[in-house]
């Protein structure tokens, strides 16, 4: 029996390939592929479980704890935190802090860190609850298209998945910068690829065009630009690795130049995760918060993905359940 969750059809495929008619050439996929129907859904959802990012202790790092509560939090409430440990002090009323003046908040702050007994100079941060944007469940289907598109341009589809985790999940969105849709195209990576970007028309919020303009901006230019700079600091990698591909998100969020910025200030001497973290603490160029923040926001989302396979897909996900998140 599958109790209640009324699975419609199940496929998993360890280590699977796929073959891309349209390239002529075998895609290799990082993940497991389920297709799955899970709680209050209709429809098979194809999601990738990358059981990778558990194996290897990312959920247990302080920063990935930091962002799934901030991912749980409603937005009617902010945490206080230490901006380099994302360490959380306190929780507050967002509209009560956001009412203060901005003498006030530095009072405010300087009193915690006294309080803690924390170094007056620490960076202190308040971020508010975003469990209204970073809703996972609202995302499967965009994920489910998205996995499609990917595969049929020859590109893993894990990079479909965490980006429409976390850009704009679920629905078209502008962000402040200017970049659309829900992988929060810029206008010059969109026309790059083709799309037409003016005051009649946007093809960034057309999901199909955006997905494979998407795709090609990893194929030809992200994971390009990160195979050259490690192999520029001969660093060895393997293109599955997570942290190898938490670098191609950064090259697609941010650019290639400003994470050789922060390269350069880093001067790393080996890869994998302990690159990703100083990466999380260092500001080169534009290379700053948001982009800090970028890959944290990816692995906590992913993490969040493996809860919902874990808690809804009992049988198929029966390996997963044993594990801590």
């Amino acid at each position: 029996m599958l109790r209640s969750f009324q699975w419609l059809s199940w496929l998993v495929m360890l280590g699977w390939m796929l073959s891309s008619s349209a390239h002529g050439q075998r895609l290799t996929v990082s993940g497991d592929l389920l297709e799955v129907v899970l709680l209050k859904d209709t429809v098979t959802q194809r999601v990738i479980s990358n059981r990778d990012i558990i194996h290897e202790g990312w959920q247990n790092l302080p920063q990935i704890m930091f962002w799934r509560r901030v991912m749980r939090l409603d937005p009617r409430f902010s945490y206080l935190n230490v901006a380099d440990t994302r360490q959380i002090l306190m929780q507050v009323p967002t509209d009560y802090y956001n009412r203060m003046s901005a003498a006030r908040k530095e009072q405010f702050k300087d009193s915690i860190l006294m309080v803690r007994r924390l170094p007056s100079d620490t960076r202190l941060y308040v971020t508010s609850g975003k469990s209204d944007f970073y809703q996972v469940h609202n995302t499967l289907p965009s994920i489910h298209k998205g996995i499609n598109e990917f595969v049929s341009q020859g590109v893993d589809p894990w990079y479909a998945q965490a980006i429409l985790l976390i850009e704009s999940p679920g629905y078209n969105r502008t962000s402040g910068v200017g970049a659309a849709g829900q992988f929060q195209l810029m206008k010059s990576v969109a026309r790059d690829r083709g799309l037409v970007v003016s005051s009649q028309r946007d093809d960034r919020l057309s999901f199909g065009k955006a997905a494979r303009a998407a795709a090609g901006h990893l194929q030809h230019i992200a994971i390009p630009q990160t195979r050259q700079l490690l192999e520029e600091y001969n660093l060895s990698y393997t293109e599955s690795e997570i942290w190898f591909r938490l670098l191609v998100l950064h090259h697609y969020h941010a650019g290639g130049g400003n994470v050789r910025a922060a390269f350069r200030k880093i001067n790393p001497r080996e890869g994998g995760m302990s690159l990703i973290q100083r990466l999380w603490q260092t500001r080169a160029s534009g290379f700053q918060n948001a982009s800090q923040n970028y890959s944290q926001l990816a692995i906590s989302a992913l993490v969040e993905l493996e809860v919902i396979l874990r808690d809804e897909c009992e049988i198929i996900c029966s390996d997963i359940s044993r594990m801590q998140f």
